[in-house]
Formats: C-alpha cells, sequence, structure tokens
C-alpha cells in the first residue's frame, strides 16, 4: 500500500482505530512542547498494519489561534451569505 505524500495531505484528526492501537498510545514519549502526539502513535501503527486515508475535499481552517478561528467563522459565514459589515477603522489602514 503506498503512503500519500504528507506534504500534500493534512491531518483533520479524525480517525477511528482498532483496540490494538492503545499499545501504540503507551509508548509515546512526551514531545518537547508537552504535548503528546498521537500522530506519532498512527505513524508507528502505519508501519505495522495497513491503514486507509479517505481524502475530504474543500477548505481546511487552523483554530488552533485567534486569526485561524476568524478566518474559519468570516468563511462560514461567506459560504452561508452572511454579510458582515466591516469593523470601523479599517478603512484608515
Amino acid at each position: 500500500m503506498g503512503h500519500p505524500d504528507p506534504v500534500a495531505h493534512i491531518n483533520i484528526s479524525r480517525a477511528l482505530l482498532p483496540g490494538d492501537f492503545t499499545d501504540y498510545l503507551d509508548t509515546l514519549k512526551c514531545a518537547t512542547n508537552g504535548e503528546y502526539q498521537s500522530t506519532d502513535a498512527i505513524e508507528d501503527y502505519a508501519r505495522d498494519h495497513d491503514v486507509l486515508v479517505h481524502p475530504v475535499t474543500g477548505q481546511y481552517h487552523d483554530c488552533g489561534n485567534s486569526a485561524g478561528w476568524l478566518a474559519a467563522n468570516l468563511a462560514a459565514a461567506h459560504i452561508h451569505g452572511i454579510a458582515l459589515p466591516a469593523p470601523s477603522g479599517l478603512a484608515s489602514m
């Protein structure tokens, strides 16, 4: 089974995983930022098992920060035809 180019794809953090996947979570080491990266366990699991990747279409918005959250909400408003007034003060910028 071929693996997709990781640069051309993005993980939107949705996965269905079998019960034996927890063995891979048990081996995770804490990253330098203090977080445990489940994607590392998924990568390890994929080395030993076949995985199915389902491509999705549409826009991706990183909502991990205020700018990304705002961009996602503005895009959703646009899709639903919600007209938003420009914030005051932007015209002078």
